[in-house]
């Protein structure tokens, strides 16, 4: 099954304030439930799906909006002191989301609970099983720029930071965030071969 959220807009602590936890159990709430009726085939039986799919396609922080750009100093600047900053802006992005961040780690250790099927593919009212989660980012134009380590990958962070601002599942689904089929917002290059979805 795949999810696809994306511009969670995670902010530092200068200017605005983090989700509040009633919008991020709202969220893990919508993806049980999206779980649990992905099992439900064409045909009418039951079958637990094998795998959720979470991909934040872009946007997961708000490394532009922050005091701590001023002057001369902005967060396209490629400068080693614009470095500085946009890695202290990020850090403080995940210091304020810490609860949607810890959301997204419970997700991956733990899966999501989802009815399991009967003898007669039908979901069964006292059994259940725990579906896998796999969560990709990928970097938007509010993120931070590649190479900074906002999101290591590790045990203790167990999902997978795309390179890139496209993610793809072998040819049958094609996931990017918008900023790169914009022409107004894209550099030389990066805008795909294609017309702007705007």
């Amino acid at each position: 099954m795949l999810v696809c959220s994306a511009n969670w807009l995670l902010p530092d602590d200068s200017l605005s304030l983090p989700p509040v936890a009633c919008e991020i159990q709202a969220f893990r709430r919508r993806v049980d439930i999206l779980a649990g009726r992905a099992g439900f085939r064409c045909d009418g039986r039951y079958v637990p799906v094998e795998r959720v799919d979470l991909v934040l396609a872009g946007d997961m922080l708000d490394t532009l909006t922050s005091r701590r750009w001023h002057a001369s100093l902005r967060p396209w600047h490629a400068t080693p002191a614009a470095d500085r900053v946009m890695a202290e802006v990020a850090q403080g992005c995940l210091r304020q989301g810490r609860r949607a961040i810890a959301s997204l780690r419970q997700l991956c250790r733990r899966g999501v609970r989802v009815p399991s099927a009967t003898s007669l593919a039908r979901p069964s009212r006292e059994r259940s099983v725990a579906v896998p989660v796999r969560v990709v980012i990928i970097a938007g134009d509010r993120d931070p720029r590649t190479g900074l380590g906002a999101f290591p990958a590790s045990a203790a962070d167990p999902w997978q930071t795309a390179s890139c601002t496209r993610w793809g599942d072998h040819g049958e689904v094609f996931i990017t965030h918008g900023h790169s089929l914009d022409p107004a917002a894209a550099t030389a290059g990066t805008t795909e071969p294609r017309d702007p979805s705007l």
